[in-house]
Protein backbone atom coordinates (compact mmCIF):
# COMPACT_ATOMS: atom_id res chain seq x y z
CA UNK A 1 0.00 0.00 0.00
CA UNK A 2 2.99 2.32 -0.33
CA UNK A 3 2.35 5.69 -2.00
CA UNK A 4 -1.39 5.29 -1.39
CA UNK A 5 -3.21 8.25 0.13
CA UNK A 6 -5.16 7.35 3.27
CA UNK A 7 -7.74 9.17 5.35
CA UNK A 8 -8.81 7.42 8.54
CA UNK A 9 -12.49 8.37 8.77
CA UNK A 10 -12.95 7.07 12.31
CA UNK A 11 -10.42 8.11 14.95
CA UNK A 12 -10.44 9.36 18.54
CA UNK A 13 -8.18 11.03 21.08
CA UNK A 14 -8.52 10.54 24.82
CA UNK A 15 -8.77 7.63 27.25
CA UNK A 16 -10.66 4.36 27.37
CA UNK A 17 -10.83 1.53 29.88
CA UNK A 18 -9.19 -1.65 28.65
CA UNK A 19 -11.66 -4.53 28.78
CA UNK A 20 -9.46 -7.53 29.43
CA UNK A 21 -9.21 -9.69 32.58
CA UNK A 22 -5.41 -9.57 32.39
CA UNK A 23 -5.15 -5.78 32.07
CA UNK A 24 -6.23 -3.27 34.70
CA UNK A 25 -6.46 0.40 33.93
CA UNK A 26 -6.91 2.97 31.20
CA UNK A 27 -5.25 3.57 27.84
CA UNK A 28 -4.57 7.17 26.85
CA UNK A 29 -3.86 8.79 23.47
CA UNK A 30 -3.01 12.48 23.16
CA UNK A 31 -2.47 14.73 20.13
CA UNK A 32 1.23 13.92 19.82
CA UNK A 33 0.46 10.20 19.75
CA UNK A 34 -2.23 10.75 17.11
CA UNK A 35 0.37 12.62 15.05
CA UNK A 36 2.78 9.71 15.51
CA UNK A 37 0.15 7.25 14.29
CA UNK A 38 -0.46 9.37 11.20
CA UNK A 39 3.23 9.81 10.44
CA UNK A 40 4.28 6.19 10.95
CA UNK A 41 1.33 4.65 9.11
CA UNK A 42 0.98 7.06 6.21
CA UNK A 43 -2.35 8.58 7.25
CA UNK A 44 -2.86 11.92 5.52
CA UNK A 45 -5.85 13.12 7.55
CA UNK A 46 -8.30 11.81 10.13
CA UNK A 47 -11.93 12.37 10.93
CA UNK A 48 -11.51 13.08 14.65
CA UNK A 49 -14.85 12.14 16.17
CA UNK A 50 -16.40 13.47 19.34
CA UNK A 51 -17.70 10.90 21.80
CA UNK A 52 -19.92 11.05 24.89
CA UNK A 53 -18.19 10.65 28.26
CA UNK A 54 -19.20 7.29 29.73
CA UNK A 55 -17.96 4.93 32.44
CA UNK A 56 -15.54 3.33 29.96
CA UNK A 57 -14.71 6.19 27.56
CA UNK A 58 -13.18 9.61 28.07
CA UNK A 59 -12.60 10.41 24.44
CA UNK A 60 -12.73 13.98 23.12
CA UNK A 61 -16.00 15.85 23.32
CA UNK A 62 -16.85 18.44 20.67
CA UNK A 63 -15.06 21.52 22.04
CA UNK A 64 -11.93 19.45 22.65
CA UNK A 65 -12.03 18.11 19.08
CA UNK A 66 -12.28 21.65 17.71
CA UNK A 67 -9.36 22.79 19.88
CA UNK A 68 -7.16 19.99 18.58
CA UNK A 69 -8.18 20.76 14.97
CA UNK A 70 -6.86 24.30 15.46
CA UNK A 71 -3.51 22.81 16.52
CA UNK A 72 -3.31 20.25 13.71
CA UNK A 73 -4.67 21.02 10.25
CA UNK A 74 -4.73 17.33 9.27
CA UNK A 75 -7.61 16.82 11.71
CA UNK A 76 -11.10 16.99 10.21
CA UNK A 77 -13.33 17.72 13.24
CA UNK A 78 -16.68 16.01 13.86
CA UNK A 79 -18.87 17.32 16.68
CA UNK A 80 -22.03 16.17 18.44
CA UNK A 81 -24.95 17.55 20.39
CA UNK A 82 -27.21 15.63 22.74
CA UNK A 83 -30.53 17.19 21.73
CA UNK A 84 -32.17 16.10 24.98
CA UNK A 85 -29.99 18.41 27.05
CA UNK A 86 -28.36 20.89 24.69
CA UNK A 87 -29.69 23.56 22.37
CA UNK A 88 -29.47 22.67 18.70
CA UNK A 89 -28.11 26.13 18.02
CA UNK A 90 -24.77 24.89 19.40
CA UNK A 91 -24.35 23.30 15.96
CA UNK A 92 -24.14 26.85 14.53
CA UNK A 93 -21.17 27.58 16.79
CA UNK A 94 -19.46 24.33 15.88
CA UNK A 95 -19.83 24.97 12.15
CA UNK A 96 -18.44 28.49 12.52
CA UNK A 97 -15.42 27.01 14.29
CA UNK A 98 -14.73 24.52 11.51
CA UNK A 99 -16.86 21.44 12.21
CA UNK A 100 -17.05 19.27 9.06
CA UNK A 101 -19.43 16.56 10.28
CA UNK A 102 -21.65 15.33 13.08
CA UNK A 103 -20.62 12.29 15.09
CA UNK A 104 -20.25 9.96 16.32
CA UNK A 105 -23.86 9.87 17.43
CA UNK A 106 -23.87 7.41 20.30
CA UNK A 107 -27.01 8.09 22.30
CA UNK A 108 -29.28 5.77 24.28
CA UNK A 109 -32.36 7.08 22.50
CA UNK A 110 -34.25 5.65 19.53
CA UNK A 111 -32.76 6.72 16.23
CA UNK A 112 -36.24 7.75 15.02
CA UNK A 113 -37.31 9.56 18.22
CA UNK A 114 -38.99 12.92 17.46
CA UNK A 115 -36.18 14.72 19.27
CA UNK A 116 -33.65 13.06 16.97
CA UNK A 117 -35.72 13.85 13.89
CA UNK A 118 -35.65 17.53 14.87
CA UNK A 119 -31.88 17.22 15.25
CA UNK A 120 -31.45 15.73 11.76
CA UNK A 121 -33.59 18.51 10.29
CA UNK A 122 -31.41 21.12 11.96
CA UNK A 123 -28.20 19.47 10.76
CA UNK A 124 -29.70 19.26 7.27
CA UNK A 125 -29.46 23.04 6.92
CA UNK A 126 -25.68 22.57 6.77
CA UNK A 127 -25.64 19.34 4.72
CA UNK A 128 -23.10 17.84 7.12
CA UNK A 129 -22.41 14.09 7.14
CA UNK A 130 -23.76 12.32 10.24
CA UNK A 131 -21.85 9.33 11.62
CA UNK A 132 -23.87 6.88 13.74
CA UNK A 133 -22.70 4.19 16.15
CA UNK A 134 -25.24 1.35 16.07
CA UNK A 135 -24.77 -1.32 18.73
CA UNK A 136 -26.19 -2.44 22.06
CA UNK A 137 -28.22 0.45 23.46
CA UNK A 138 -26.74 3.04 21.09
CA UNK A 139 -29.20 3.52 18.20
CA UNK A 140 -29.26 -0.24 17.57
CA UNK A 141 -32.43 -0.83 15.59
CA UNK A 142 -32.01 -1.41 11.83
CA UNK A 143 -35.79 -1.31 11.32
CA UNK A 144 -36.06 2.08 12.99
CA UNK A 145 -33.15 3.25 10.86
CA UNK A 146 -34.98 2.22 7.70
CA UNK A 147 -38.06 4.12 8.91
CA UNK A 148 -36.19 7.43 8.75
CA UNK A 149 -33.91 7.08 5.72
CA UNK A 150 -36.46 8.63 3.36
CA UNK A 151 -36.79 11.60 5.72
CA UNK A 152 -33.11 12.47 6.26
CA UNK A 153 -31.32 14.19 3.40
CA UNK A 154 -27.89 14.52 5.03
CA UNK A 155 -25.21 11.93 4.23
CA UNK A 156 -25.53 9.17 6.83
CA UNK A 157 -22.45 7.14 7.76
CA UNK A 158 -23.23 3.88 9.59
CA UNK A 159 -20.91 1.84 11.82
CA UNK A 160 -21.16 -0.71 14.64
CA UNK A 161 -22.41 -4.24 15.18
CA UNK A 162 -26.09 -3.50 14.67
CA UNK A 163 -25.22 -2.08 11.28
CA UNK A 164 -22.70 -4.70 10.13
CA UNK A 165 -24.74 -7.63 11.48
CA UNK A 166 -27.02 -6.93 8.51
CA UNK A 167 -24.29 -7.28 5.90
CA UNK A 168 -24.27 -10.95 5.02
CA UNK A 169 -28.07 -11.15 4.94
CA UNK A 170 -28.10 -8.52 2.19
CA UNK A 171 -29.94 -5.82 4.14
CA UNK A 172 -27.08 -3.31 3.99
CA UNK A 173 -26.81 -3.72 0.25
CA UNK A 174 -30.56 -3.24 -0.16
CA UNK A 175 -30.38 -0.06 1.90
CA UNK A 176 -27.45 1.35 -0.07
CA UNK A 177 -29.09 0.55 -3.38
CA UNK A 178 -32.23 2.38 -2.31
CA UNK A 179 -30.70 5.41 -0.57
CA UNK A 180 -27.78 7.18 -2.18
CA UNK A 181 -27.00 9.21 0.96
CA UNK A 182 -26.05 6.13 3.04
CA UNK A 183 -22.36 5.35 3.59
CA UNK A 184 -20.71 2.34 5.27
CA UNK A 185 -17.84 2.88 7.75
CA UNK A 186 -15.66 -0.27 7.90
CA UNK A 187 -13.99 0.56 11.22
CA UNK A 188 -13.69 -1.37 14.49
CA UNK A 189 -14.26 -5.04 15.24
CA UNK A 190 -17.70 -4.96 13.66
CA UNK A 191 -16.59 -3.87 10.20
CA UNK A 192 -13.43 -5.93 10.08
CA UNK A 193 -14.79 -9.23 11.39
CA UNK A 194 -17.97 -9.02 9.31
CA UNK A 195 -16.20 -8.24 6.06
CA UNK A 196 -13.88 -11.23 6.55
CA UNK A 197 -16.72 -13.75 6.65
CA UNK A 198 -17.34 -13.90 2.90
CA UNK A 199 -14.48 -12.19 1.10
CA UNK A 200 -15.91 -12.78 -2.38
CA UNK A 201 -19.17 -11.07 -1.45
CA UNK A 202 -17.20 -8.30 0.26
CA UNK A 203 -15.17 -7.72 -2.88
CA UNK A 204 -18.30 -7.46 -5.04
CA UNK A 205 -19.89 -5.12 -2.51
CA UNK A 206 -16.82 -2.85 -2.42
CA UNK A 207 -16.58 -2.63 -6.20
CA UNK A 208 -20.31 -1.96 -6.61
CA UNK A 209 -20.58 0.60 -3.80
CA UNK A 210 -17.06 2.00 -3.79
CA UNK A 211 -18.36 5.57 -3.89
CA UNK A 212 -20.01 5.15 -0.47
CA UNK A 213 -17.59 3.08 1.62
CA UNK A 214 -15.21 4.77 4.05
CA UNK A 215 -11.91 3.44 5.33
CA UNK A 216 -11.79 3.91 9.09
CA UNK A 217 -10.13 2.07 11.97
CA UNK A 218 -11.50 3.29 15.35
CA UNK A 219 -7.95 4.18 16.43
CA UNK A 220 -6.82 3.96 19.25
CA UNK A 221 -9.19 1.18 20.39
CA UNK A 222 -7.99 -2.41 20.77
CA UNK A 223 -9.40 -5.42 18.98
CA UNK A 224 -11.48 -7.98 20.85
CA UNK A 225 -9.66 -10.86 19.18
CA UNK A 226 -5.94 -10.22 19.77
CA UNK A 227 -5.78 -6.91 21.73
CA UNK A 228 -3.75 -5.15 19.06
CA UNK A 229 -4.51 -1.53 18.24
CA UNK A 230 -6.75 -0.55 15.34
CA UNK A 231 -4.87 1.53 12.82
CA UNK A 232 -1.41 0.41 13.86
CA UNK A 233 -2.29 -3.27 13.36
CA UNK A 234 -3.19 -2.53 9.71
CA UNK A 235 -6.02 -5.07 9.79
CA UNK A 236 -8.54 -2.91 7.91
CA UNK A 237 -5.91 -1.76 5.42
CA UNK A 238 -4.69 -5.31 4.77
CA UNK A 239 -8.27 -6.49 4.31
CA UNK A 240 -8.89 -3.86 1.65
CA UNK A 241 -5.61 -4.75 -0.08
CA UNK A 242 -6.56 -8.45 -0.09
CA UNK A 243 -9.75 -7.71 -2.04
CA UNK A 244 -7.69 -6.79 -5.13
CA UNK A 245 -10.01 -3.90 -5.97
CA UNK A 246 -9.70 -1.75 -9.04
CA UNK A 247 -7.33 1.17 -8.51
CA UNK A 248 -10.14 3.72 -8.61
CA UNK A 249 -12.36 1.78 -6.19
CA UNK A 250 -9.48 1.60 -3.73
CA UNK A 251 -8.78 5.32 -4.01
CA UNK A 252 -12.44 6.11 -3.33
CA UNK A 253 -12.56 3.91 -0.23
CA UNK A 254 -9.22 5.00 1.21
CA UNK A 255 -9.52 8.76 0.80
CA UNK A 256 -11.66 10.22 -2.00
CA UNK A 257 -15.02 9.53 -0.35
CA UNK A 258 -13.81 11.14 2.87
CA UNK A 259 -12.64 14.24 1.00
CA UNK A 260 -16.02 14.45 -0.71
CA UNK A 261 -18.00 14.14 2.53
CA UNK A 262 -15.85 16.73 4.32
CA UNK A 263 -15.98 18.99 1.28
CA UNK A 264 -12.22 19.23 1.06
CA UNK A 265 -10.57 19.73 -2.30
CA UNK A 266 -8.30 17.09 -3.82
CA UNK A 267 -8.30 14.25 -6.34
Amino acid sequence: MQNTRIIDAHAHVGSFKIIDPKIIGWFNIDLDQLRRYMAEYGVEKVFLLSHPITADFRFCVSDWVLTLAKLEDRIIPFCTVDPRYQKLSIVDKYVREGCKGIGEIKLDIAIDHPIMMEYYDYIGEYDLPILFHMSDRWCPDIDRLQNILHKVESPMVLHGWDWWNNFNNGVIEEIMERYDNVYADVSANSGYKTLLKDVEYTKRFFEKHSERILYGTDFPALTTFDKTQFGTNLCHLNLIESLDLSAEAKRKVLYKNALKLARIGGN
